[in-house]
């Protein structure tokens, strides 16, 4: 595919590169590090007959103990390094000025080569390289990481480090590699019914459906959010099964699963279309595997919230009701004073007859209003739990068009499945 994302892979950046294979800046303290010659680099140093190639060897020594790249050095781009080495070494000589032959050039680096017993990358080496990056390759697909690997590979093996373009290359490729080898299984694990449900999630027109809703987290717990979040469900519970096996059959690391799934959720719709059929259902399984998965955890959240929230409202409910009957109770109370004053009003004979004195005091409290009050002190307080009951019956409607949408969604399990609330679900 021409516009193949892997093949035109950018791992690291313009001063990351530059960086990596740029000629060594070094300070005063380095140079006096780097400059330093060994034993054995001063005797390859005493073969060499031209003051010229004498310095030349000394700086891409030097640069070559910092990073195992070959450079093609001029004398006046370096001339720090230079007047460092001319001061340590030939104090008493002019710097050389000019250009190092290209036959001189590969001298010399066959010389360090052999004193830093460095290897320059043959057929062999880079097979090897290339069969150590597929093999990571399966754990993840992070370019950086592939890079470092590399990098660990080559300097563990005492190689040069070979043109960024290379590396570029076998990461490429080996990114491609792998994700072939994984849609050509995924090719077959999926039935043809569940390839053309997937596929079919990209023919919807509203972005209201289909792979768009899917793709398209709640922003909360409101019921039209939730809602949607249960038709995402509904969607993708039929095949999940058969998902999740394909899935596993592709033996990743979770960290590959999550990378796949990530770009099935990057790419845009139209994009995604774009792709091979193998490619989109393979981007497709792992996300709709962790979509799943995601979406199942906002539905149980969400239950959960509207528990919480219905338990508290009933609780406030219940305690605003409780509050409203004592203050009915204190009112009716009120009304009851004057029948209650007859028993101790001075006015009233004791040898007046107890059905004369209680008729009187019905004209001020009737009788069945004093029945009432007389039931409500036995209470003292109304039991709150019937309120908040009573809370329930009076939302069932509303409580259950959320609450029993949401537990349809979920799926349970048990260790013994004979148990009765297991059976009762």
């Amino acid at each position: 595919m021409k516009n193949d994302p892997d093949r035109k892979l950018k791992i690291l950046t313009p001063n990351e590169i530059k960086d990596l294979y740029s000629i060594p800046c070094f300070n005063q303290l380095q140079r006096s590090q780097y400059f330093e010659l060994s034993e054995d680099e001063a005797d390859v140093l005493e073969t060499l007959d031209m003051l010229a190639t004498k310095v030349y060897f000394i700086l891409l020594l030097a640069y070559f103990k910092v990073k195992p790249v070959i450079h093609r050095v001029k004398f006046r781009d370096c001339k720090a390094d230079v007047n460092f080495v001319m001061e340590q070494y030939f104090s008493n000589a002019s710097p050389p000025k000019g250009r190092i032959s290209t036959s001189t050039h590969y001298h010399i680096i066959n010389k360090i080569l052999k004193l830093r017993q460095i290897r320059r990358m043959d057929a062999q080496a880079k097979n090897q390289l290339v069969a150590h990056i597929n093999d990571i390759s399966t754990i993840t697909m992070d370019p950086r990481y592939l890079m470092d690997e590399s990098l660990k590979f080559i300097y563990a093996y005492h190689f040069m480090l070979p043109p960024y373009r290379f590396l570029q290359e076998v990461i490429s490729k080996a990114r491609i590699l792998q994700r072939e080898r994984l849609e050509i299984i995924i090719k077959k694990q999926l039935s043809t019914h569940c390839q053309n449900q997937l596929l079919a999630l990209f023919n919807h027109d509203s972005s209201l459906s289909g792979l768009a809703s899917i793709k398209r987290p709640p922003k909360d717990f409101s019921y039209s959010q939730l809602m949607k979040e249960v038709a995402s469900h509904q969607l993708i519970r039929p095949l999940y099964s058969e998902i999740k096996t394909a899935a596993m059959k592709l033996s990743l690391s979770m960290v590959n699963l999550e990378y796949y799934s990530s770009l099935g959720q990057y790419y845009t719709i139209t994009k995604l279309k774009r792709f091979p059929i193998e490619r989109r259902l393979l981007y497709l399984t792992c996300f709709m595997y962790f979509r799943y998965q995601q979406i199942n955890d906002n539905l149980l959240s969400a239950f959960q919230y509207w528990v919480r929230k219905h338990k508290q409202a009933s609780k406030e409910y219940g305690k605003m009701q409780v509050v409203e009957s004592v203050d009915t109770l204190l009112n009716d109370m009120k009304q009851a004073l004057p029948f209650l004053k007859l028993f101790v009003d001075d006015e009233v004979k004791d040898k007046t007859p107890f059905g004369k004195v209680r008729q009187s005091g019905f004209t001020q409290c009737p009788r069945m209003r004093l029945m009432n009050i007389c039931s409500q002190i036995e209470v003292l307080y109304p039991e709150r739990k019937a309120y908040e009951w009573q809370y329930f019956d009076e939302n069932h409607p509303q409580i259950k068009s959320i609450l029993r949408k949401l537990f349809a969604c979920m799926d349970f399990g048990a260790v013994h499945s004979n148990s009765a609330l297991y059976n009762q679900i």
